[in-house]
């Protein structure tokens, strides 16, 4: 399976025009040129963007233009993956970036894995992952090495997300090593906007970068995730001392 690029134009000229006419324009050149035969053009988004697959390779591209902020998130993220939980030899640990593949893998399979639809992103999900491993109470006191417990801790991302987590009250940071924070004292709850997930934004602290209104749905296709884990102590015995949980003390 492929990963999304995600291109960013930075033009002063477009910068003064509708955003809608050079989503088109851009559209139009990108088959034009035989770069992609079908073009889906999101205009309307918080973000507008132009989505397509390559012709050659078959790549998944979204292109936004002059979003500045979508460089400083793929610096941001560049980081946690080469900086989270360095492995013994001092090399990118595995445990980050499979949490975020297997969940992005998940999500896409449910078509949950757009944010203009409701679903979640790349950068939410690596938030996610890294609030999870960073607050982690075993990966904390290192008694864990999170490399030799991948299928572990991806059981317990989806539980801890799927059943546990306090939506309704609790938000995410991932500033000083990881924290919840309370929405209410922050002005980030309301009755309307209950059981929604509410996530920091670790390039702006007084920024709420996501409030999701088709969570309810998001929540249940993490609960699946519970079927999964009785069924595999039957699939293979060996692996059943590791099945057992190790977010507790």
């Amino acid at each position: 399976m492929h990963s999304d690029i995600d291109l960013v134009v930075l033009s002063d000229a477009m910068a003064y025009s509708d955003k809608s006419t050079v989503l088109h324009l851009l559209a139009n050149t990108l088959k034009r040129n035989g770069i992609t035969s079908h073009v889906t053009i999101i205009a309307k988004a918080k973000v507008p963007i132009v989505k397509f697959v390559t012709t050659h390779g078959r790549f998944k591209v979204d292109i936004s233009i002059n979003q500045g902020n979508g460089l400083v998130s793929g610096k941001i993220i560049s980081g946690f993956l080469k900086d989270m939980l360095p492995s013994a030899n001092g090399g990118e640990s595995k445990a980050l970036r499979s949490l975020v593949m297997v969940t992005k893998a998940f999500l896409s399979q449910r078509s949950m894995n757009e944010v203009y639809t409701g679903g979640l992103g790349s950068y939410s999900i690596v938030c996610l992952a890294v609030s999870f491993l960073q607050m982690h109470p075993k990966i904390r006191r290192g008694e864990i090495d999170p490399d030799k417990n991948l299928g572990v801790l991806v059981m317990e991302f989806f539980e801890l997300y799927g059943k546990y987590f306090n939506y309704d009250e609790a938000g995410i940071s991932l500033r000083e090593g990881g924290m919840y924070f309370n929405k209410r004292q922050r002005g980030w709850h309301a009755e309307y906007k209950r059981n929604m997930l509410s996530i920091e934004d670790p390039a702006d602290p007084c920024k709420l970068m996501i409030i999701l209104s088709h969570f309810g749905s998001l929540l249940m296709a993490f609960i699946v995730q519970r079927t999964i884990s009785r069924v595999a102590p039957i699939i293979s015995t060996k692996s059943e001392p590791r099945l057992q949980g190790v977010m507790g003390s």
